[in-house]
């Protein structure tokens, strides 16, 4: 049995604990809300309460942990948080937390050795981190495909702050043990954006001729577990599911299946990079992780994802 630690059980971290425990490991979750812990507890989980963004009381509340296999850091900021506060929980957060947890991470080492690299150990004796980032770190803006050597030069906040944040992993002595997982937009029940303004009838403030690169949240959980068992860190990876679409045919083929009127564009000509929603105009390229973690996806390509979603009838955005 391994132990996990959720740091940032969101919409993604949730359903990654899920299969953890599900594959009987003992998982420890971090949760501000003491109804969460409750239920997290009721659950099969052995519930955290703590704030990581507030350094002196999460550190006595992670100390009393063991060896601590695999932590998870999947923080972000509540939706529609201004900067102040993105800042605040991506950097300060992850900041606190690698101090909390570089005496548990490691079983024989100190966060300074070398990872060793040793065929004959297995993963769960590594102690690894796995850090959720996000494609926005990636700023180009004229369509054109990106892959883990592409240059990360964001052009938004948040990809700034992103990238910030990885930075600040990959120089701690932790980050030799990180994976960092950059994520495409993570879309599934109960998150389609934009679909209550198409059910509306109301101009989406995005331009039709860029394009839209998309993970459905069940295959980003079940990849962030194989990349947990089967890679060996330092690493990173861009995740997706390499099925880049053109907004204007994501959001017509959408409008179909929610009975909706046909999209109506605010914007007929691409805005300047620095305004352009979801980190500007690529294409995502998953094939190194494809290579490296052979996992068939449930939903190969927005169709299938869009197509599961409406079946279930929860197709709107909350």
């Amino acid at each position: 049995m391994s132990e996990r630690l959720v740091a940032g059980c969101g919409y993604l971290g949730e359903r990654v604990a899920r299969l953890w425990r599900e594959a009987g490991d003992r998982v420890y979750v971090i949760t501000r809300s003491a109804e969460r812990a409750e239920r997290f507890e009721r659950e099969g989980y052995r519930p955290i309460v703590a704030d990581l963004t507030d350094g002196e009381g999460l550190a006595p509340r992670l100390g009393t942990l063991g060896v601590i296999d695999t932590v998870l850091v999947a923080i972000s900021p509540d939706r529609g948080a201004d900067p102040v506060r993105r800042r605040e929980v991506t950097i300060e957060g992850l900041k606190n937390l690698l101090a909390a947890i570089s005496p548990q991470i490691s079983p024989q080492m100190s966060p300074a050795m070398p990872l060793a690299k040793s065929p004959t150990m297995p993963p769960s004796e590594l102690g690894k981190l796995v850090y959720i980032s996000t494609t926005g770190v990636y700023g180009q803006a004229d369509g054109s495909w990106i892959d883990e050597t592409s240059p990360r030069i964001p052009t938004r906040e948040g990809g700034r702050v992103s990238q910030e944040a990885e930075s600040l992993l990959r120089a701690h002595p932790l980050g030799q043990r990180s994976i960092i997982l950059r994520l495409a937009g993570i879309y599934g029940p109960g998150r389609l954006p934009s679909a209550a303004d198409l059910l509306a009838g109301k101009p989406l403030a995005v331009s039709p001729d860029s394009y839209l690169n998309l993970i459905h949240v069940e295959d980003a959980a079940r990849i962030a577990v194989a990349v947990a068992d089967q890679i060996e860190p330092p690493d990173d990876f861009l995740v997706s599911d390499g099925c880049p679409v053109l907004r204007r045919e994501y959001y017509q083929h959408l409008a179909k299946l929610l009975g909706a009127p046909a999209p109506i564009f605010a914007l007929t000509e691409p805005p300047p990079p620095a305004e352009r929603r979801n980190g500007g105009d690529k294409r995502v390229s998953n094939a190194k992780l494809k290579a490296q973690v052979p996992l068939n996806l449930r939903y190969p390509s927005y169709r299938e994802g869009l197509a599961a979603i409406a079946g279930r009838g929860r197709q709107i955005e909350k």
